[in-house]
């Protein structure tokens, strides 16, 4: 049941954020359409086909950039980045859209009005997003699994990471009886792990035991049983480093191993396959330019430096 709930939560907010880039977009074209001779794309013409056609793109393209991944969406480099690549290859590919696109106008600065629209748009709303929207309403809850002398430690690093990350509990693992008192941080049993996870709708579950001994086989089991059920059990530097792109250099000299750059495999292949081209065509376009450029610089070099 809060498995279910929490599916539905995060699926609304992602739909929130489609609707509202698309309106972000119409919006800023209607806005320029208004002050300025814009006319390439009339809000408030006949829009039909040319509409369905840039929404279509903004979702299709947005998905590719993870514009609709929740941690991108809450953080600001990540975000804006996504705007770009979304926004840039939303509008190369939509003029070079026949019968469904508006004919490429002839002054050519309008180009760059819908350019500039399409990434203010998004801007826009996204900054609008991040700083009013992604709230309380939407903090992560998480539980953590650690020694007692590492706790406050990690629960600030996740928090100044991510705002939105809460840890509401966690797990001892060491022979430390004395619980370490924290705001907001309840000490859970090791046996009532899974009925607290389930009872408080916990996002996921991060391991940062030091110590092999402290996982015992009933928090073993009691992990294995509910990553089959469907929940997000990682560990604590893959958490770190996903949500400040960064390694947590504390435990460097604990841990080298783990930063050791081994093969991860990256399982949205269209993003990467979209990456690829537009690597090739841009090759391509550098390429053709230097080839133009070459002749003109070789006189040049002879003119200017014959020795």
């Amino acid at each position: 049941m809060n498995a279910k709930k929490m599916h539905f939560e995060i699926s609304e907010r992602k739909l929130l954020l489609r609707i509202f880039d698309i309106l972000g977009v119409f919006g800023m074209l209607f806005l320029v359409e208004k002050i300025s001779q814009f006319d390439y794309f009339v809000i408030s013409g006949q829009l039909f086909w040319p509409g369905i056609v840039l929404a279509t793109y903004l979702m299709i393209i947005g998905s590719v950039f993870e514009m609709y991944n929740l941690q991108v969406s809450s953080s600001q480099f990540q975000i804006i980045r996504s705007i770009l690549l979304t926004g840039s290859v939303t509008v190369l590919i939509y003029l070079l859209t026949p019968v469904y696109t508006p004919i490429l106008p002839q002054n050519r600065i309008q180009i760059l009005y819908f350019y500039l629209s399409v990434i203010g748009g998004l801007f826009v709303w996204r900054m609008l997003y991040l700083r009013l929207l992604a709230s309380q309403r939407f903090l992560k809850k998480a539980v953590l699994i650690c020694d007692n002398s590492q706790l406050k430690e990690l629960v600030e690093g996740l928090s100044k990471a991510y705002t939105h990350y809460n840890i509401i509990g966690y797990v001892n693992t060491d022979s430390q009886i004395t619980p370490v008192v924290m705001d907001g941080v309840r000490e859970i049993p090791a046996i009532d792990l899974s009925g607290f996870v389930s009872a408080n709708s916990v996002s996921e579950i991060v391991v940062a035991s030091q110590k092999t001994d402290g996982i015992t086989a009933n928090l073993y089991n009691q992990l294995i049983h509910m990553l089959e059920g469907g929940r997000i059990i990682r560990e604590y530097t893959q958490v770190y480093e996903e949500l400040t792109q960064r390694i947590p250099v504390q435990f460097v000299s604990r841990d080298f191993y783990r930063y050791f750059p081994f093969s991860r495999s990256n399982q949205n292949h269209l993003y990467r396959v979209v990456i690829r081209i537009l690597e090739i065509l841009f090759s391509i376009i550098g390429i053709s330019i230097g080839t133009l450029l070459l002749p003109f610089i070789v006189i040049g070099n002879l003119l200017g430096n014959r020795g």
